[in-house]
């Protein structure tokens, strides 16, 4: 198999279903995801394809995202069947339903192309990056390196010329690296480096503390002080704030309040 096969086969995959154990997905899934130096992996992933499907996934659950947050207008079944029965003198069973269901395919087709289109479009404000990074750490994904050492982190990084000039707040000292990956944003290099708190984890889980480090310069509208921000994103609870010239995201599982005591 090789890249556009791999793609052609990803483009129909949904994250966070039962896709990823479907056979059909599984050696795409192998091919497009990083691999640790231990993998049994024979190929080379390619990290261009890895790119393309961590943004095909990140597309995906932001669409998702969006139809769950559309509010539905109250009594709107009362009111399609009572326009239904002001028109019409012959009650045909099961008829309602029927419209009821094509009004329904056709605004989810409507709102399927509004919301592509924007998911496309230029969206690289902060608020769109921060709600990104916080999908993609809810996701499913593998660490590029796994290591207790941010020295081999900072190095590993380094190499794929993503940010290592950062500097992590003190409160950070009481949490235990795990590993880290290279994400990107609008073409621009994001560090994510991978935490461990001590906090019991769900089955399957490795971290539950993750912090993006990206250049100030990419992204539109990020925060300009290094006094730290704490809002919500997605289920995490994240701070934001930019310093000599980097802007970060330190995202977690906890609330507010645990989540400061790592600043």
């Amino acid at each position: 198999m090789n890249n556009d096969e791999a793609k052609k086969i990803l483009a129909l995959y949904r994250p966070g279903t039962s896709d990823r154990t479907d056979p059909s997905f599984i050696e795409a899934l192998e091919r497009a995801k990083p691999h640790p130096p231990q993998s049994h992996w024979q190929d080379k992933p390619d990290p261009e394809l890895s790119r393309w499907f961590q943004e095909h996934c990140a597309s995906h659950l932001s669409i998702r995202t969006r139809f769950l947050n559309i509010p539905v207008p109250p009594a709107l079944k009362d009111r399609i069947l009572a326009e239904h029965k002001t028109h019409t003198t012959t009650i045909i069973p099961f008829r309602p339903v029927h419209i009821l269901s094509a009004a329904a395919v056709v605004a989810l087709c409507l709102g399927l192309t509004v919301l592509f289109w924007r998911s496309h479009g230029r969206q690289d404000d902060f608020n769109t990056y921060r709600n990104r990074m916080a999908r993609t750490a809810l996701q499913l994904y593998s660490m590029a390196l796994q290591s207790h050492d941010l020295q081999s982190i900072n190095t590993f990084l380094a190499g794929r010329k993503a940010p290592t000039d950062y500097v992590l707040p003190d409160g950070m000292l009481k949490a235990q690296p795990v590993g880290c990956a290279v994400l990107r944003w609008q073409g621009k290099p994001v560090s994510m480096l991978c935490f461990r708190t001590g906090q019991p984890l769900p089955a399957g889980q490795q971290t539950d503390m993750w912090l993006f480090i990206i250049d100030q310069a990419s992204v539109r509208d990020g925060p300009t002080t290094s006094s730290p921000i704490v809002a919500q994103a997605s289920t995490l609870m994240t701070a934001t704030w930019t310093r000599d010239g980097k802007t970060y995201i330190l995202a977690t599982t906890g609330d507010e309040e645990f989540l400061r005591k790592y600043l």
